[in-house]
C-alpha cells in the first residue's frame, strides 16, 4: 500500500501538471487571440491625431465654407480651391483645406473612420500612405505644429509623424482598411429634424421625427445572416386658434400625437460581390466592385397615442387615445460601390458617411472626381433605392418641399472570390 499510494500521488501530480500546462497554453492562445486588435481598434489609434487641433481644424473645425468659427466669414468655395488670393491673403502660402465630405468634427469615431475607409478605397492603400499620410506638404506641416494662421502658436500632435505613418500602415495591411470585423456589412440610417407651418384656422402645426435604422450583415455557417433594428419617433403637435363661445376671447385646442415605430428583424440576406468597372480612369489591375446586398422582409410594430387640451369647452368627440399595429415591408435592397488599386493585395473593404436626400436618390452626379462620387448606385446608373428610414412612414419632404436629411453611414469589409 505505501509504494501504491506514493505512485498515485505521483500519478495524480502528472495529471495535475499536464492539466495546468494544457490551461496554460489555452490561456496563451486565448490571450493571442483576445490580443488581435480588430479593424476599427487598428484604426482608432491614429484618432488621437486626426482629434488634434492641428488636423480637425482643417477637417472642420474651422469652416470657411459656411463662414462658422471663420472670421472673415463664408468664402467661395470654388474659388478658394483654385488656389485664389482669398486664402494665401490671410495665410500662409499653399495652405488649403478639404472639403466638407472630409469634415470630421463632430462625427463619431465609427463616422470618421468610415471617411478615411472611403478615401484610402479611392486613392488605393499605397497611395493612401504615400501621398497623403507620407508625403503631403500639409500634414508635414501640421506635425511641425504649424497652422494656416501665421499668429497661430505651434502646437504638435502627440505622436510623431512616423509613428502616424506606421499606425496608418498597420491600418492598411493588418485591417485591411476597414471599420469591420472580415465578413460584415454595416448600414446605419438615421434622421432627427422638425418642421413648422400653419394652416387655415389658424392651425398651428409642429411636428418633430428622430429615428436610426442599423442593419448588421454578417457570415455565420457560411451564410450571410441580416440583423436589422428600427426604431423611430414623430411628434406631432397642433395648436388651433378659436374663440370662447362664452366671452369671445381667443382660445385654444391642442392636440399632440406621438407615435413610434419599432422592430427587430433576423433573417438570410442575399449578398453578391463582382467585378467590374465604372470608372472611366480605372485601368488593370485596377478594378472597382459592386455588392449587391437583398435584405429579409422586416416587421415593426406601430404604437400611436394622442392626447387633446380642448381649452374652449368645445365637448366635441376626438379620436381615440391609443392605437397599434404593424407593418410588413417587403425584401429591401441597396447596392454598395468600390474601387481597389491592386485586387490581389486589397480586400473589398470601405466605408461611405454621407447626407441624403429624396431629391438626390434618382440622380448622378456627373463629376469625373472619384472623391466626390455616391458610394451607393442610383437610378441613371442602372438601380433605384432608397434608405429604409425614407420608405417608413417618416417623411421624405418638409411641408414647402424641401428635402429632408437622412444620415447615412456605411462601413463593409467581405473578401472577394471568383
Amino acid at each position: 500500500m505505501r509504494s501504491f499510494l506514493p505512485g498515485r500521488r505521483g500519478s495524480g501530480a502528472v495529471i495535475s501538471l499536464a492539466a495546468i500546462v494544457a490551461v496554460g497554453m489555452f490561456s496563451m492562445r486565448l490571450a493571442r487571440q483576445q490580443a488581435s486588435p480588430t479593424p476599427f481598434e487598428l484604426f482608432q489609434r491614429m484618432m488621437p491625431v486626426a482629434r488634434h487641433p492641428r488636423c480637425a481644424n482643417c477637417h472642420g473645425g474651422v469652416d470657411p465654407f459656411s463662414g462658422r468659427g471663420h472670421l472673415p466669414g463664408a468664402i467661395d468655395t470654388v474659388d478658394a480651391h483654385k488656389g485664389s488670393y482669398q486664402c494665401s491673403d490671410c495665410h500662409q502660402k499653399g495652405w488649403d483645406i478639404p472639403s466638407p465630405d472630409h469634415f470630421v468634427v463632430g462625427k463619431t469615431d465609427r463616422e470618421v473612420c468610415a471617411i478615411w475607409a472611403e478615401f484610402a478605397m479611392k486613392q488605393g492603400h499605397a497611395r493612401f500612405i504615400k501621398n497623403h499620410l507620407t508625403e503631403d506638404e500639409l500634414v508635414i506641416a501640421g506635425f511641425e505644429g504649424e497652422a494656416g494662421g501665421p499668429l497661430s502658436p505651434p502646437d504638435k500632435p502627440q505622436m510623431k509623424q512616423r509613428e502616424f505613418i506606421n499606425l496608418g500602415k498597420d491600418w492598411v495591411e493588418k485591417g485591411q482598411a476597414a471599420c469591420e470585423l472580415l465578413g460584415t456589412i454595416v448600414l446605419r440610417e438615421s434622421v432627427a429634424a422638425s418642421d413648422s407651418f400653419s394652416l387655415a384656422g389658424p392651425l398651428e402645426i409642429r411636428q418633430s421625427y428622430s429615428g436610426t435604422r442599423t442593419v448588421t450583415i454578417s457570415v455565420r455557417d457560411g451564410k450571410y445572416y441580416a440583423d436589422i433594428r428600427t426604431d423611430y419617433t414623430m411628434v406631432e403637435t397642433s395648436k388651433q386658434t378659436l374663440a370662447d363661445p362664452k366671452t369671445g376671447q381667443p382660445c385654444h385646442i391642442t392636440s399632440i400625437r406621438n407615435e413610434r415605430q419599432s422592430g427587430t428583424t433576423t433573417g438570410v440576406a442575399s449578398v453578391r460581390i463582382k467585378d467590374t468597372i465604372y470608372f472611366g480612369d480605372t485601368d488593370p489591375p485596377q478594378t472597382d466592385y459592386r455588392i449587391d446586398v437583398m435584405l429579409p422582409p422586416e416587421t415593426t410594430t406601430r404604437n400611436e397615442s394622442r392626447t387633446v387640451q380642448d381649452g374652449c369647452g368645445t365637448g366635441f368627440p376626438f379620436a381615440p387615445a391609443s392605437e397599434t399595429g404593424s407593418y410588413t415591408w417587403g425584401r429591401m435592397w441597396f447596392v454598395i460601390e468600390g474601387h481597389v488599386e491592386d485586387p490581389k493585395a486589397d480586400g473589398r473593404a470601405g466605408g461611405c458617411e454621407r447626407i441624403s436626400k429624396s431629391t438626390e436618390i434618382n440622380t448622378f452626379i456627373l463629376e469625373n472626381d472619384r472623391k466626390r462620387m455616391p458610394c451607393f448606385r442610383f437610378k441613371n446608373m442602372g438601380n433605384s433605392w432608397y434608405l429604409g428610414l425614407m420608405r417608413r412612414t417618416l417623411p421624405k419632404t418638409f411641408h414647402d418641399e424641401t428635402p429632408v436629411p437622412y444620415h447615412l453611414n456605411a462601413t463593409w469589409n467581405l473578401k472577394y472570390a471568383k
